[in-house]
């Protein structure tokens, strides 16, 4: 059972600076990359993003970095990368050589002292009640802290309007202090949903992970929906799973194993009839779309659902296909199977 994770971008702590405050001073240990920045200049606007070498959803922001970079560099605005929390500082520039033309703008490391505490982590970061990265800043041409959120939700239209100095602090200080407030009540709620899960007290889950969902910003979550899914079917509630496992595949729709993967999960704990073997045919038929009808095990599966719908003939015709198409002894006896089955009147068990 897949356990509530890493859902929350930060963890709030004590905060010492606020949305509207004057940006601290940048305190770099270098610069590795771009010209340094010694002062926030009044007629420019800055983005600093703080990151790490070790950290994949970093990494994943990096090519919407560079394309703001790109985009806004002669239009006021500097983006400076500046990374922290280094386990191997020394790695930095490396990765800025591998990254090349990728990761054009600024990058500094931070200022680190004996005691290993970063200066730009604790007055930035922490300062701000920040905990997880990627963190990006937006500092307006004021020099006050404008925006401060996960940098894949930096949109053209609120770069350009602290570019323009029209920009909504003080919404943007009650979205932010909203958000902080949602994360310390998830911060409550995950452990208790985990603990529930792994007691496999399913019903008092789902009403825990509802109320989570209730609390967690917008953004927040993770794998929330893999979570209810698996809890519905636990709970034997295959419509609702099946709606769930929709969800699910509409995110990776051009990916058949997850369509298999979410199939064989609705097939083996039950799912028979109505609404929810509806939509496990359904995504086996995109499945055997993709894999253009050459993957047994997509069409073993996609025979079993359609025979479920009444259509032994087609099942039977599918079952056939499956097991010329076997690869393996294993699946030649899984499609043997069910052939068997079909042609006996019967549904295949998966035992």
């Amino acid at each position: 059972m897949l356990l509530i994770g890493s859902l929350l971008s930060s963890t709030p702590q004590a905060q010492a600076l606020a949305i509207g405050d004057m940006a601290p001073k940048l305190q770099p240990g270098k610069w590795v990359q771009g010209q340094p920045v010694e002062k926030f200049e009044t007629n420019k606007a800055y983005l600093v993003e703080f990151w790490a070498t070790w950290c994949g959803p970093c990494r994943m922001t990096i090519p919407h970095l560079n394309e703001i970079h790109l985009k806004y560099k002669d239009k006021g605005l500097v983006v400076i990368g500046q990374s922290v929390t280094e386990h191997q500082p020394g790695k930095v520039e490396p990765f800025l050589k591998e990254m090349g033309s990728n990761m054009t703008y600024r990058v500094a490391t931070d200022k680190v002292d004996a005691s290993g505490a970063g200066a730009m982590s604790e007055t930035w970061m922490e300062a701000m009640g920040q905990s997880g990265i990627p963190t990006a800043f937006l500092v307006g041409k004021d020099g006050r802290i404008a925006w401060v959120d996960h940098p894949m939700r930096m949109t053209d239209e609120l770069i350009e309007s602290v570019l323009a100095g029209t920009f909504d602090l003080k919404k943007s200080a009650a979205d932010f202090k909203k958000r902080n407030e949602g994360q310390a009540v998830m911060a409550q709620l995950i452990p208790q949903l985990n603990q529930l899960i792994a007691a496999q007290e399913w019903a008092k889950a789902e009403v825990a992970l509802n109320e989570l969902e209730k609390a967690a910003p917008e953004g927040a979550l993770g794998n929330i929906d893999s979570v209810r899914f698996q809890i519905q079917l636990k709970l034997k509630k295959l419509d609702d799973a099946a709606r769930s496992a929709k969800k699910l595949f509409e995110a990776r729709r051009e990916d058949p194993n997850v369509a298999l993967q979410l199939s064989f999960h609705m097939l083996v704990n039950g799912v028979k009839d109505g609404e929810g073997i509806r939509i496990v045919s359904d995504m086996l038929e995109q499945a055997n779309t993709l894999t253009q009808g050459s993957q047994p095990s997509v069409l073993d599966l996609l025979a079993r659902t359609l025979f479920l719908q009444g259509k032994p003939d087609k099942a039977i015709e599918l079952s056939q296909k499956a097991l010329q198409l076997a690869g393996t002894d294993e699946m030649k006896a899984i499609a043997q199977k069910s052939l068997d089955s079909f042609k006996a009147g019967k549904s295949p068990s998966f035992e």
